[in-house]
């Protein structure tokens, strides 16, 4: 049997009006929340909020992507259209989603990293740092793209050659990665490497990975040696020229 509303008691039509709003409040809730920090002009996609804009001196789109619930920077840089190696028109700019690297759009097209100038480092990436030079170490800083080195770099180099515990670390813009070195007070180094894409298992042979691939770590070879490269930042691999034949 049928009923209409109309028949029902006033406390039961108050009911349904309440449940229809709250039905179409939580149909709203998931795109319409813009954490702070999130700028109006970003887009809301599936799992993030996208800004772009074209950046006509490298023929790009310079985008930042948001975290669509604490609206912290996952990545921001220079992005092109894939397959193109250009920026895209702006009619084609219809955000369909985010990968974790790339902004995919409608049409099965996508915007793919060219040059990263910001990326989100997992905790794990300086706990590992923290488990290999001990609570103790002194932090010499993470150095992120765009940054002067030398303090950082200094920083370790004295620590290390005091063997003090310590620890530091690079972003690498071009390779989408953050590489750190940790010490401890017996002089044994250690190497800890995020990448926004995953590590092929091919290298789990050489060193261990964690992180769903994303991270890679291991000892430096010995005999142990933190050198300053041509960039400033440090490593523990020696460059070829110097390697004993």
């Amino acid at each position: 049997m049928l009923f209409s509303v109309g028949r029902l008691p006033m406390i039961c039509r108050v009911r349904i009006a309440f449940a229809a709003l709250l039905i179409v409040a939580c149909g709203c809730t998931k795109s319409s929340r813009r954490p702070s920090g999130v700028p109006e002009s970003a887009v809301w996609t599936e799992g993030a909020f996208v800004e772009c804009s074209i950046d006509e001196n490298s023929h790009a789109h310079r985008c930042t992507i948001y975290d669509d619930k604490s609206g912290a920077v996952l990545l921001a840089g220079l992005f092109v259209l894939t397959g193109t190696g250009r920026e895209a028109q702006k009619r084609d700019l219809k955000y369909q989603a985010f990968d974790g690297t790339k902004i995919l759009l409608q049409g099965a097209r996508a915007l793919e990293p060219l040059l990263l100038t910001e990326w989100a480092v997992p905790s794990s990436f300086e706990s590992r740092l923290v488990m290999f030079a001990g609570t103790q170490a002194v932090n010499c800083g993470h150095v992120k793209p765009g940054q002067d080195p030398r303090a950082s770099s200094d920083c370790a180099l004295a620590a290390f050659q005091r063997r003090k515990p310590f620890y530091v670390s690079y972003d690498d813009a071009w390779r989408w990665a953050s590489s750190g070195f940790a010490g401890n007070s017996e002089g044994e180094l250690h190497f800890v490497e995020y990448k926004v894409t995953k590590f092929p298992e091919s290298v789990y042979n050489l060193v261990e990975l964690a992180d769903d691939n994303h991270i890679i770590f291991g000892a430096c070879p010995k005999p142990v040696t933190l050198t300053r490269t041509d960039s400033g930042q440090l490593t523990c691999v020696k460059p070829i020229g110097t390697q004993k034949k």
